[in-house]
């Protein structure tokens, strides 16, 4: 068996490689490119490429997304890897903390630790490399001073001391790894199936493909939007659900599907991954209070960060409003009721959920009625005559 990767050695693609080779003794090949190991696999120089295709604090990995839509005749997904990931800071060994003033990595390697480097290292330059283990033998290559976010291998291949441990910016930093294979590869009892569909023109298009899952019970873990490359405008959707191919209700939601779409293309069925980070590999590390309070901080930049769009959304409503009623009883009700079933499919609760944002509601009906009184006033002084 021949596993090809994302290299060079020491990237957390090798990680997941290793995991699928498990004791098999099976070869890993690094490749320079997820084209590479995606063309090396339909050429049959490889008999998997295992890429990654989604992070859960940055979100998905779009070559990854494309190379799937548009570049992988032949082949399908036959497997998934969910690996925790831990980033740290690797510098040379004579390197102390405060001589660093470049950083480099991957560019998600460098985003998943933002909040970190801003805090520790406010005035580092920060460079984007291809790999985090390409920026690991990058610094021990360099002068003192360059540091690279990469993994505990990457410090032991390259011979790189850890000057920070666990810097990610979430504690439960995963990334969910697909593994590819020539169709027919799959083994196994498959839980889960990947597809691709393209839009249509038609109003209400993506309503009637989901209707297609949603009358049948079949549940949905991941939608993603790509473009289509046919113009602007125009998308492609992944979609990831919960059964097989081989099922009826999922056969028939299939080809409910062709009557919404241009095309419906399963990208494979496989067995789910039952890995997540602390249990994957081993990790029995316990969080203290202040990880647990970075993340709740964290959290609240970000609400707070929506709160600020919902307002300036709110504003442009209060500009389209102009010379009618500002409060609308019927859409506010509608929020409501929505929001609360909402709150209960989360496990939240309705009253707290509804109360916030009651609260919220009342802020921006005065929000906008000060915007009118603002326009009002400022028409009313543009009809004075001109003291001149």
């Amino acid at each position: 068996m021949r596993i090809g990767y994302l290299g060079p050695e020491g990237t957390f693609s090798e990680q997941a490689a290793r995991r699928l080779a498990g004791e098999t003794g099976a070869l890993l090949v690094p490749l320079e490119s997820l084209v590479d190991v995606v063309q090396a696999v339909q050429g049959g120089r490889l008999d998997r490429g295992v890429l990654p295709v989604e992070n859960s604090g940055e979100g998905s990995v779009t070559l990854t997304l494309d190379l799937l839509a548009f570049h992988s005749d032949g082949l399908e997904i036959c497997a998934e890897l969910v690996l925790p990931i831990r980033h740290h800071l690797l510098a040379r060994l004579e390197t102390a903390v405060g001589e660093v003033h470049t950083v480099v990595s991957h560019p998600q390697a460098l985003a998943q630790c933002r909040i970190y480097l801003t805090t520790e290292y406010p005035g580092a330059v920060l460079r984007e490399v291809a790999s985090t283990a390409d920026a690991a033998r990058l610094v021990a290559g360099s002068e003192p001073g360059l540091a690279a976010i990469g993994t505990e291998l990457a410090a032991e291949l390259y011979g790189l001391q850890v000057l920070g441990r666990d810097i990610a910016d979430l504690r439960t930093n995963e990334t969910r790894f697909l593994v590819l294979g020539p169709t027919g590869c799959r083994t196994g009892r498959p839980e889960k199936t990947s597809l691709v569909v393209s839009g249509s023109d038609h109003p209400g298009s993506l309503y009637l493909m989901l209707g297609e899952f949603a009358r049948r019970g079949i549940s949905l873990t991941r939608i993603e939007s790509r473009p289509a490359r046919t113009g602007l405008g125009r998308y492609i959707f992944f979609i990831d659900l919960i059964g097989s191919v081989d099922d009826p209700e999922v056969q028939a939601a299939l080809t409910g599907l062709v009557a919404h779409c241009g095309f419906v293309r399963v990208l494979g069925s496989y067995p789910a991954s039952t890995g997540h980070a602390g249990d994957a590999a081993g990790d029995t590390r316990v969080a203290d209070i202040s990880d647990v309070r970075r993340d709740i901080d964290l959290l609240d930049d970000l609400l707070v960060e929506l709160l600020a769009k919902r307002a300036a959304l709110v504003r442009q409503i209060g500009t389209l409003k102009a010379g009618t009623t500002v409060r609308d009883p019927k859409r506010e009700a509608e929020i409501l009721e929505r929001l609360k079933q909402l709150a209960r499919h989360r496990g939240m609760n309705p009253e707290l959920v509804t109360q916030v944002y009651r609260v919220l509601l009342s802020y921006y009906v005065q929000l906008q009625v000060e915007q009118q009184s603002e326009a009002g006033a400022s028409l009313e002084h543009s009809s004075y005559p001109s003291p001149n």
